[in-house]
């Protein structure tokens, strides 16, 4: 009884890190990520466009802008949620002594927002400018100590 768990917890929390990174298909992780895109293409598609017109919106109305701007909760939620679980889960590994492999990224709260907050910037500067988001991610993601083959 101290400040450290006892030896089988840190052995079955170990354990369970350790599938859980194996998996090569994490189903709750998709899910997740297609709930955000679905949503942004319900409400892209209820803007309309050219010939479709499901809720009579005009384009440049405050109604439009509105449509086009409720993405960003939406985007800035599932940031929020990702963020506070990848914490959750390099504590955990940093308190049962998980041991990285080369390459791995530690998702610590510096790299969970400079990395998506690059990524963005990136994004919108190939929105912009017709670069490619890798320009700018490849050498992030090195910086990051992420293996070059990886990167």
């Amino acid at each position: 009884e101290g400040l450290f768990p006892p030896e089988d917890d840190i052995d079955d929390t170990l354990e369970k890190v350790v599938k859980s990174e194996q998996r090569m298909l994490p189903w709750e992780k998709v899910a997740g990520i297609s709930s955000v895109f679905a949503v942004i293409v319900v409400l892209t598609l209820l803007k309309g466009g050219s010939g479709f017109q499901p809720l009579h919106v005009t384009c440049g109305s405050v109604e439009y802008w509105c449509m086009t701007l409720a993405t960003i909760p939406v985007v800035m939620l599932a940031f929020i949620v990702v963020r506070s679980q990848l914490i959750k889960e390099y504590h955990k590994k940093e308190e049962i002594g998980y041991v990285y492999a080369q390459g791995d990224v530690r998702w610590n709260e510096k790299a969970t927002v400079v990395y998506p907050g690059i990524c963005a910037f990136a994004g919108l500067f190939a929105g912009m400018f017709g670069i490619g988001g890798g320009i700018v991610k490849g050498p992030l993601m090195l910086e990051m100590n992420v293996l070059p083959e990886v990167s």
